[in-house]
């Protein structure tokens, strides 16, 4: 006579069983696993523009030279020498953002193909045989490991998808909806200063003294001119310059902290959390039906 635990053991196995043979047809997840890929395709569509726009902008700007000559001493300040670093972040961060596209793209195919038809009535045809057969204690373990290879294929990708939404939403949005904010901003930044930058003019140095004035009114005009240089100097060309240069580092700077965490956001989303959903399930899986029917003939 077989034992009340291990009859109910078997029912609750093949109730379960029963269950995801249900979920298989049932659409609205599939729904809302695509509107979850749709919209993590978007996100990563948005910021790989951004990236190349942003990549753009410091191509144009990168050669720029700041030159400025108070009291006719020239002063050179190189835009590119601040930008060359953070372009090859740009160019790295534009790939992880079309990788991240490719990866959510692939995640659309692999849900259409996992929730096909076919897909469905193979895991309801195998589930109603194993059933049965586990319920009289003869299931073969390879007809349980090919349930579990169908389960896994037909549920992975709506599993994974919301899970990895889920944790995007409640813990991760909110920083990309930041960081993609200044790396927008930061472009028209970087245009903005490149422009303010390169338009400091030179300042004129002291004009010599013409040979038709008496030798006070050349003394006079020529205090009178290196004043004025140097009071021009001390209030707008340099100054400006330099601080429009050093700006333009801070911006650079910020933008490249703001790309990295945006790479770690669409790693985590596309790669990272998606693995560790798969993992489970295919753990899940196979501690609910393996492990059971494994000393089974």
């Amino acid at each position: 006579m077989t034992p009340p635990t291990k009859s109910f053991g078997k029912i609750a196995t093949i109730a379960v069983a029963l269950l995801l043979v249900a979920l298989s047809w049932y659409r609205p997840i599939e729904a809302m696993a695509q509107s979850q890929l749709s919209d993590g395709l978007q996100r990563a569509l948005v910021s790989f523009a951004s990236a190349r726009a942003l990549n753009g902008v410091i191509s144009v700007i990168q050669g720029t030279q700041v030159a400025v000559e108070p009291l006719g001493v020239g002063v050179s300040l190189s835009v590119g020498e601040i930008l060359d670093p953070i372009n090859d972040l740009v160019e790295a961060f534009s790939t992880v953002m079309l990788t991240a596209s490719v990866a959510f793209g692939m995640q659309l195919l692999l849900l259409t193909l996992s929730s096909n038809t076919f897909v469905s009535a193979a895991v309801t045809g195998i589930a109603v045989l194993w059933a049965l057969l586990h319920f009289f204690g003869k299931s073969p373990y390879w007809l349980s490991r090919l349930l579990l290879v169908l389960l896994f294929i037909r549920f992975v990708i709506p599993v994974a998808t919301i899970g990895s939404a889920a944790v995007f939403d409640h813990l991760l949005k909110q920083d990309y909806e930041t960081n993609q904010q200044v790396i927008d901003l930061t472009s028209q930044r970087l245009k903005t200063l490149s422009n303010a930058t390169t338009a400091v003019p030179p300042v004129p140095s002291p004009s010599a003294p013409t040979d038709d004035k008496s030798t006070w009114k050349k003394l006079k005009d020529s205090v009178t001119g290196t004043a004025s240089a140097i009071s021009g100097t001390l209030t707008n060309p340099l100054p400006k310059a330099l601080a429009s240069y050093e700006e333009l580092k801070q911006s650079a700077e910020q933008a490249a902290e703001k790309m990295i965490t945006l790479m770690v956001i669409f790693l985590m989303q596309t790669i990272v959390v998606p693995l560790m959903l798969m993992w489970g399930l295919y753990r899940l899986s196979a501690g609910v039906l393996a492990p059971r029917t494994a000393g089974t003939a």
